[in-house]
């Protein structure tokens, strides 16, 4: 069995129409990149859903979905919860608590240490 890349991002908890231009940059190079990365999003530090990101999420799905990947959503508020099952996001996106959690559901080994990279997402990447 092949091992596919596992590329967590950690999302800002200030999400602006820069940072999502930016985001979706990250997002189709990680899935066009060779093997295909299996992306968890981690929304632990975004309170609210705003417009800019609900689009984000939705794009984010369109462009994993066309590179054969897989996402995951983790540490989504309650209230962005709610947002993401009235825009029925929930419906074609996994949804775990933790990062943790996620990782069991990727059927990863362990879960990888935080890389900071140039963009002010964070990110940590391993293999599965």
């Amino acid at each position: 069995m092949t091992s596919r890349q596992v590329a967590i991002k950690k999302l800002p908890d200030c999400f602006d129409k820069n940072s999502r231009m930016r985001f979706l940059r990250e997002i189709k190079a990680l899935v066009e990149t060779p093997g295909h990365p299996r992306l968890i999003l981690d929304l632990s530090s975004v309170p609210q859903l705003n417009p800019e990101l609900i689009d984000a999420l939705v794009e984010c799905v369109d462009r994993v979905e066309r590179a054969d990947s897989e996402l995951i959503i983790v540490g989504a508020s309650p209230e962005a919860e709610v947002v993401l099952e009235l825009t029925q996001l929930t419906s074609i996106i996994n949804m775990f608590p933790s990062v943790a959690e996620a990782a069991i559901g990727f059927q990863l080994p362990d879960v990888y240490p935080l890389k900071h990279d140039s963009s002010g997402l964070h990110s940590r990447v391993g293999t599965a």
